[in-house]
């Protein structure tokens, strides 16, 4: 059916009425499904737009069945009176993938000016936008930061770990709606609070628990996030080891030469740097899980009558036991796999130890997860312990490298 006459103060119009309820339309049956108009930072189903605007215009109703939408006659109708239509895109925002925004960017999509006295918009869950979706943002980098932020996210190439605010629980009507099949979750993260955030796209939920936080006893969040489009090795290595670049606000260029220099780190100091084994507080990047395995190896120890001294003069862990002098290195793998964890743990543990004692201690390295046959045998052929966490039972792994007696501190396997 032919579409009455319209100007542009009939969609106006329509558009003004219409708001008010838009919320119950984006959920409703009359939602648009690839199109949308948007308009002062809402967006409209157009077909309905059109309807209610005929309908305002001629007071008869001109139900939607009546006519085409998508890029035919709603659309093109629209368009020529001034209007701009948007793709929905699978629910992402009108924003360049992998490029930095600042807050005021992201809020100003959604029609809010952003100020850093306004609380609720400075926090790592955005309030809900008129899309029906929200926003996360995160720092990798908590130093710095105030302690009660100091939550263990965890950005990999694919996926993101997201811990909650405290005292939100899983019933809160938020996050019962970041659930929900249809809200669009989009992140955005960056190393440290100096610079603006990378958009990383959006996130299809995973899973999720709720916790008791132990420290506060307040009531926690964890959430497993599976990323939509992965995020460059170049870009990762900014977010979560702290690289530099150039100019922050800009957009972040990512390699595609094939003939790519390696960004493996070449020496030492290098390796200190890159994965945050500095000899320095400016250089140095805390990472939550790091802090968490040393609390839990601390808490085993001294179950056992033996005190250890963490963070001393950069060593991760220090104790004596039966005479003898114990140095060791934590490494956690979630920005490492297990080979670059045991490469620098190996490294960094001997050179600490030839180095920084006059007499020479025994050396262990921990991780979280199990190294490779190969590379226990070449800590055992340096006199160097293993030791895992396995579910909170510690195990060193190649007792032939240590004395006797660290076997009453460790259990076997």
């Amino acid at each position: 059916m032919q579409i009455p006459n319209l100007t542009t103060s009939d969609i106006v119009n329509a558009l003004e009425a219409l708001l008010p309820k838009l919320d119950e339309i984006q959920r409703g049956r009359h939602r648009s499904t690839k199109f949308d108009l948007l308009w002062e930072g809402h967006y409209f189903p157009p077909k309905v737009v059109l309807s209610h605007a005929i309908e305002l215009g001629t007071g008869t109703p001109f139900p939607e069945k009546l006519f085409s939408g998508g890029e035919g006659h709603a659309n093109l109708v629209l368009e020529r009176l001034g209007f701009r239509i948007v793709t929905k895109n699978g629910g992402s925002l009108p924003l360049s993938l992998h490029h930095r925004y600042g807050r005021k960017d992201v809020y100003a999509i959604d029609g809010v000016e952003f100020s850093p006295q306004k609380r609720h918009l400075t926090l790592g869950l955005s309030p809900r936008f008129k899309d029906n979706g929200y926003c996360i943002f995160i720092t990798i980098n908590k130093e710095g930061l105030d302690p009660a932020h100091n939550y263990e996210d965890q950005l990999f190439g694919d996926r993101f770990e997201w811990a909650t605010r405290r005292d939100r629980g899983e019933d809160h009507p938020d996050y019962i709606r970041l659930r929900e099949s249809d809200c669009r979750v989009s992140l955005f993260a960056r190393n440290n609070t100096r610079e603006e955030f990378a958009y990383l796209g959006e996130l299809k939920y995973q899973s999720h628990r709720e916790f008791e936080d132990p420290e506060t006893g307040k009531v926690q969040q964890r959430y497993s996030w599976k990323l939509k489009h992965l995020v460059p090795d170049e870009l990762l290595e900014q977010l979560t080891l702290g690289q530099t670049r150039n100019n922050s606000k800009r957009a972040v260029r990512v390699a595609n030469s094939r003939t790519k220099q390696s960004r493996s780190p070449s020496s030492f100091d290098e390796f200190k740097k890159a994965y945050s084994y500095a000899v320095d507080s400016s250089d140095r990047t805390i990472i939550p899980a790091h802090h968490n395995y040393q609390v839990r190896l601390q808490e085993y120890l001294l179950n056992r009558n033996v005190k250890a001294e963490m963070e001393r003069d950069f060593i991760d862990v220090g104790f004596r036991h039966a005479g003898e002098h114990y140095i060791g290195e934590i490494k956690v793998t979630t920005h490492l796999t297990i080979s670059q964890a045991f490469r620098a743990a190996l490294g960094q543990v001997i050179v600490y130890a030839h180095s920084l004692f006059p007499e020479l201690p025994k050396m262990i390295i921990f991780f979280d997860h199990r190294p490779e046959p190969r590379q226990i045998k070449i800590a055992t052929k340096y006199s160097i312990g293993i030791v895992i966490d396995a579910g909170g039972q510690f195990v060193l792994l190649n007792p032939t490298a240590a004395p006797n007696s660290l076997q009453e501190v460790f259990s076997t396997g």
